[in-house]
């Protein structure tokens, strides 16, 4: 049985995932570059100079790709030869010219893994295109408004869709690793790309199982160091015949949809994802001594969160670093008051003239109730943002589904119901059970390194060299399995409180 590979190469480790004929996880494993690759003096995959310059080597990631193909030598043996193809995902002129002359090509790190894996420059997938503000998003090609023919020939040929033959695996890894010299090497997107690419072929009857049971859309939020909001559009929403903007069109990223060709889609990114999250359950659990589990410190979370609750009048909004939506930084915590005193220095006003205090505090003045604030504050932003994009919840979105570490919280997973009014659901490999018979959970899987497993698969049916030769029958099975439905109360709670959230939120944008 043939078998697939997929790699994320992203900023804290790189990743790989083995999947056969039928979607079924035989082997993942990961690289983290501090603890493995310490030559490089990385501090989460990254080196700060002067103050807010970050980059990473990329001398790291090379090593990083070799350390990777051993451990998979070490777990496969000769079934390494057994992979027949590579998928994946990923995440200065006016500075140093001199740098810039000396180029000969712009790659982006998604298509850089691939280069590095053919041996040879590797085109630009065409969604991770979409955030270098060079491509035209419509016609899908550079874009002679700001490419020069000496840019034009840096960034090579035109960018290709998601999944794409590119051609062989360079001998290097045949030899040194046991690869099929014929093992096909696929075109490679970015993370987020790759996360809507995965769920959307679920869309197809080939691989799920009742996905999709009406016209609506599917919304994907992926919980991670950075959350992420990612659905699809049929329609670019902007154009020459459009009105002027409004504040709410800067919100989010509109990218070329990775795998399919008349479609864009809507990414809303948070920094201050599992970063605050993990930063309050810290601080809670009175300990940041190594020698203390995650899972008994989520414990301990749990049980403040669930023996402290919080008013309709409590909100917490939690940025360690400064968001990208909204433009804010700090923690700040708003209580409503029915008086206001001459020593009430912020009073903000809410909905229906109610009034606010308004106080930031630091880490250390975190409390119990900042367990269901943070959140509360999370999940809300998310919805509200995902309005003033123009979204009806109820009626446009037909399933949430939840991937990355935090999809197995599940305080998360309820709230994220309850705000929305929507059932959450995980996905299941229906190829790999459990001792009940119940599917495997993958969601907190690497969902780049899935989509990126799956497009190889794609790539491998579709080449003239497999259609001669293949015996497999490639038919991955996933669907979804519900988590979470809504508690109607808890839901009623959520939208009265809606109104004076927002112009909470929109107050602190202000200050800054």
């Amino acid at each position: 049985m043939a078998l697939f590979l997929g790699v994320d190469l992203s900023t804290q480790q790189i990743k790989g995932i083995v999947i056969d004929s039928t979607g079924s996880v035989l082997y993942d494993a990961c690289v983290l570059y501090d603890n493995e690759l310490t030559k490089y003096k990385t501090t989460n995959g990254r080196i700060v100079k002067d103050g807010n310059r970050v980059t990473s080597p990329v001398l790291m990631w090379v090593d990083a790709i070799d350390i990777l193909f051993f451990k998979l030598k070490e777990k496969l043996g000769p079934n390494t030869s057994r992979i027949r193809a590579i998928g994946g995902a990923a995440q200065i002129k006016a500075e140093s010219e001199s740098d810039y002359k000396n180029t000969e090509r712009i790659s982006l790190t998604s298509s850089f893994l691939p280069s590095i894996l053919l041996g040879k420059y590797a085109p630009i997938e065409v969604s991770d295109a979409s955030g270098m503000n060079l491509l035209d998003v419509q016609t899908r090609k550079w874009s002679r408004h700001f490419c020069d023919d000496e840019l034009l020939s840096k960034l090579g040929p035109e960018p290709v869709l998601f999944g794409e033959a590119l051609g062989y695996l360079n001998n290097y890894f045949v030899e040194k690793f046991g690869f099929n010299k014929e093992c096909l090497v696929c075109s490679m997107t970015g993370d987020n790309p790759g996360n809507i690419s995965f769920v959307d072929s679920l869309s197809s009857s080939t691989f799920s199982e009742g996905i999709n049971s009406s016209n609506k859309i599917t919304v994907t939020i992926s919980l991670g160091t950075s959350d992420t909001v990612i659905f699809p559009m049929n329609k670019y929403p902007y154009s020459l015949e459009s009105p002027l903007p409004s504040a709410n069109d800067y919100i989010g990223n509109i990218f070329v949809h990775p795998s399919l060709p008349n479609k864009w889609a809507l990414l809303l990114g948070y920094k201050n994802g599992s970063l605050a999250r993990e930063l309050v359950c810290g601080r809670l659990s009175n300990c940041n001594s190594k020698y203390i589990s995650e899972d008994s410190k989520w414990l301990r979370f749990y049980d403040i969160y669930n023996s402290t609750p919080i008013s309709n009048n409590e909100f917490g909004f939690y940025y360690i670093l400064q968001e990208i939506t909204p433009r804010v930084s700090g923690i700040h915590r708003f209580s409503r008051i029915s008086n206001e005193t001459e020593n009430d220095v912020d009073i903000v006003s809410g909905a229906s003239g109610s009034k606010f205090k308004h106080i930031t505090i630091n880490e250390s003045s975190i409390t119990d109730s900042d367990a269901r604030l943070i959140i509360k504050s999370q999940i809300m932003s998310m919805k509200l943002d995902c309005t003033r994009k123009g979204l009806d919840i109820e009626s446009d979105i037909g399933k949430l589904v939840i991937t990355g570490g935090a999809s197995k919280n599940e305080v998360i997973m309820q709230t994220i119901s309850d705000v929305f009014n929507i059932p959450v659901y995980t996905i299941d490999n229906n190829q790999t059970s459990d001792s009940n018979g119940v599917g495997i959970d993958i969601s907190s899987l690497s969902m780049p390194a899935m989509a990126g497993a799956i497009s190889a698969s794609l790539c491998y049916s579709k080449s003239q060299l497999s259609a001669s030769l293949i015996s497999d029958d490639i038919r991955p099975s996933y669907s979804l399995r519900l988590s979470k439905t809504p508690i109607e109360q808890n839901s009623k709670n959520y939208r009265d409180q809606m109104e004076d959230f927002s112009l909470l939120r929109d107050h602190l944008e202000s200050l800054f």
